[in-house]
């Protein structure tokens, strides 16, 4: 009976008799989609959020604007735990990269945890660039186990 406010996705399964059952609940901003949907963003997501919370989206926003650019992205995920990930260093953009499972040292180190492990994505003014960009990057990461998708933004139609 009252309003929701903010965002979060549940994780969940749809069981028999129109029944739920739910695995968790998580941002939506941690979400690598969502990453390469906020980088197409031109208006301050600050005011975009403060009129969500305040109510006042709706009377404010008939559109929100977006630049022309392209985004892809790719999560990289580990077969295993405790592989030390090498090549951050050499990432021309180490702000496209978004950690979900990864532990860092106290020496600067970086392990990995079995699962999803980290995703990265790139913007470019063309979906190629983008592309481009993003293998590169991905080409510079290295540890044992290593496991991303390599058909991402090839198989479209335009």
């Amino acid at each position: 009976g009252t309003p929701y406010l903010g965002i979060i996705g549940v994780e969940g399964v749809l069981l028999p008799e129109d029944r739920f059952y739910i695995n968790e609940f998580k941002p939506f901003l941690q979400e690598y989609d969502a990453a390469c949907i906020l980088n197409l963003v031109d208006d301050s997501l600050l005011k975009i959020f403060k009129a969500c919370i305040e109510g006042y989206f709706a009377d404010e926003y008939e559109s929100i604007s977006t630049n022309d650019y392209v985004s892809v992205a790719s999560s990289v995920l580990a077969r295993s735990n405790n592989k030390v990930i090498k090549g951050f260093d050499k990432i021309d953009d180490f702000s496209n990269v978004d950690f979900i499972n990864v532990e860092k040292t106290l020496d600067g180190k970086y392990l990995t945890l079995k699962g999803a492990v980290f995703t990265i994505n790139r913007t470019a003014s063309t979906l190629s660039r983008a592309r481009e960009l993003l293998y590169d990057d991905l080409a510079q990461i290295k540890f044992d186990g290593i496991k991303y998708r390599k058909d991402i933004a090839t198989n479209y139609d335009y």
